[in-house]
């Protein structure tokens, strides 16, 4: 079991690294959530497995400001706007995910 979790890892990290696009999005979420599992099994590779394959990754990913984006119940992910949007908040020295309009003063 041990040999087959490690397996599924590293298949997992070559195929995101081989991805570009949509269909990239499934395997950064999976693989967030292998980490996140790993992590809370201590390490038992076994249980992450089963876990991640559990989820499919609705977990979402994470995503600009540090909360969860493009999962079951989250905001969708819109690369453009959300990255332009980040980059004009810092701009003007406010956190990445303020949704404010800028004051005239």
């Amino acid at each position: 079991d041990f040999d087959r979790s490690k397996l599924t890892c590293q298949a997992m990290a070559e195929k995101m690294a081989d991805k570009v696009g949509q269909a990239g999005w499934g395997a950064l979420a999976k693989n967030q959530e292998m980490q996140g599992n790993l992590e809370q099994t201590g390490g038992d590779a076994v249980a992450a497995v089963k876990n991640t394959e559990a989820r499919n990754g609705n977990n979402g990913v994470s995503w600009v400001g540090g909360s969860k984006a493009g999962g079951n119940g989250q905001t969708p992910i819109r690369v453009t706007a959300d990255v332009v949007r980040a980059g004009y908040n810092l701009l003007h020295n406010r956190s990445v995910d303020d949704g404010a309009s800028i004051s005239s003063n």
